[in-house]
């Protein structure tokens, strides 16, 4: 039988956390719960801290040989 790796690293992970909690479910939601809100909360924060910062528009024009730039084919 093939063994998928990811898999395998996937439910030793699972099985040291759910160790860490003696295998209590209650337990493990609380855990996971807390884990979703500060993962939510820094995603926020980030959201929120680049929706703060002031957008920066290129106001300068192009000169007309930044506009018009010649290449073999125009001459």
């Amino acid at each position: 039988m093939w063994v998928d790796p990811i898999v395998e690293e996937t439910r030793s992970i699972r099985d040291k956390i759910a160790s860490r909690f003696d295998y209590d479910i209650l337990a493990l939601g609380e855990y996971f719960k807390a884990q979703k809100a500060t993962t939510i909360s820094s995603a926020l924060s980030k959201v929120r801290s680049r929706k703060a910062q002031p957008k920066k528009y290129h106001t300068e024009m192009p000169t007309e040989e930044q506009t018009f730039v010649k290449t073999e084919v125009d001459t």
